[in-house]
């Protein structure tokens, strides 16, 4: 994402986690478990917005549950999608 279009890359969804449709991310943040405190996040896919229920910390990357991902299958399709935040806040 060019840096003019008032977004900040805060995170990167990467693969499923388990069966109960959790999925690992990397967080870019200097607290890794503020993204679940940031709200919704924009995504680098257009029309999704995700929204961390919660979240907890392994040794390099946070295992997160998202709204509306209930299962492997689902949590895999959001492999690479990159989480933003609006630059303003």
């Amino acid at each position: 994402m060019a840096p003019s279009d008032g977004r900040l890359l805060v995170g990167r969804i990467g693969a499923a986690h388990g069966i109960k449709g959790e999925v690992r991310v990397q967080s870019f943040t200097e607290d890794p478990l503020a993204l679940v405190s940031y709200g919704p996040l924009m995504t680098n896919k257009a029309g999704l917005t995700i929204r961390i229920l919660a979240a907890r910390t392994t040794t390099n990357v946070l295992v997160a549950r998202i709204e509306g991902v209930n299962d492997r299958s689902a949590a895999e399709k959001l492999n690479g999608v990159e989480l933003y935040i609006d630059r303003a806040l």
